[in-house]
């Protein structure tokens, strides 16, 4: 199982020297979500780094690609089409159309957070010619192991991280300091906030960058208890490391090769007490049955 990490310009360097297959950057424009997008130019910097270090490189192009975006999605397909790029994450199908232009989908990692939840799923892209899915964040690991004995490419997963609920174009943090005159979001330095709940004990992440407004899960998931069951059934384990100080994250990666090697201890466990299984035992709906109210 290959286990890659979200990186930016502040940890690639400790990351290059870390037991991990490879490194996830975003790109300006095009990725949303991400610790740091890069310009194409600092990503063919890196590119070369990760070539050097014996490293896979991958890019994020997770973003909603709207009309006007098209020609810098095409143009960024142009420059980067050509570097050493292990994949390609996607969730619109521009980016897919733009890469299939050159006969390069076999790069491409279908990534749209949500809709893979089925062996059909994963045969229809299969049958698109890309290089792998990334299943739904919502699925129990029953769910995913039955998947995964029916699947007709390698599978992918977000494995370590905060989860994303839920994105709204609208710039929400922006507008709560508008309407409060608290202060001036421009002039702010912390782009990253919590948001309570009148109902709900624990806060909720609130990022807000080109895209819109996105809005995590308040635990991030840890899988180092199901670990051994993951690794015969994905092939790709993601560790994405958005909120993370960067200090932290030499850690995460250290302690997820170590339980790849052996059970993971109680230390080991004790250190990610602010963290929960996520969706691995916690079914999100249930099948209605006919004669269910519509």
């Amino acid at each position: 199982m290959k286990i890659l990490v979200t990186a930016d310009l502040s940890t690639i360097d400790v990351l290059l020297k870390k037991p991990v297959s490879g490194l996830v950057f975003g790109l300006q424009s095009l990725s949303q979500r991400v610790r740091e997008p890069l310009s194409v130019e600092t990503l063919e910097d890196c590119a070369k780094r990760c070539q050097k270090a014996g490293k896979e490189i991958y890019v994020n192009m997770n973003a909603l690609i709207e009309e006007d975006g098209l020609g810098t999605l095409e143009k960024t397909a142009k420059e980067i089409v050509d570097l050493p790029v292990d994949g390609i994450l996607f969730a619109d199908l521009a980016v897919y159309e733009a890469f299939a232009r050159f006969g390069k989908q076999n790069r491409l990692m279908y990534y749209p957070e949500t809709y893979v939840t089925s062996p059909s799923d994963v045969e229809f892209w299969s049958e698109q010619g890309i290089q792998s899915v990334v299943l739904s964040r919502e699925l129990t690991l029953s769910s995913i192991e039955k998947i995964a004995a029916r699947k007709t490419m390698p599978l992918a997963m977000i494995g370590h991280g905060y989860l994303n609920m839920f994105h709204s174009k609208r710039r929400l943090i922006k507008t709560f300091f508008d309407h409060t005159k608290d202060r001036d979001f421009k002039t702010l330095k912390q782009k990253t906030f919590t948001l309570v709940e009148e109902l709900r004990e624990d806060p909720y992440p609130i990022y807000q960058d080109e895209f819109g407004t996105h809005i995590f899960r308040s635990r991030p998931l840890a899988s180092f208890k199901v670990l051994d069951r993951l690794q015969e059934a994905v092939d790709v384990f993601l560790i994405d490391t958005l909120f993370y100080e960067a200090s932290r994250i030499p850690q995460i990666v250290d302690d997820y090769a170590a339980a790849l090697e052996s059970p993971p201890t109680s230390a080991l466990l004790e250190r990610y007490e602010d963290h929960d299984d996520g969706f691995l035992f916690q079914e999100t709906s249930e099948l209605k049955t006919r004669g269910d109210s519509q």
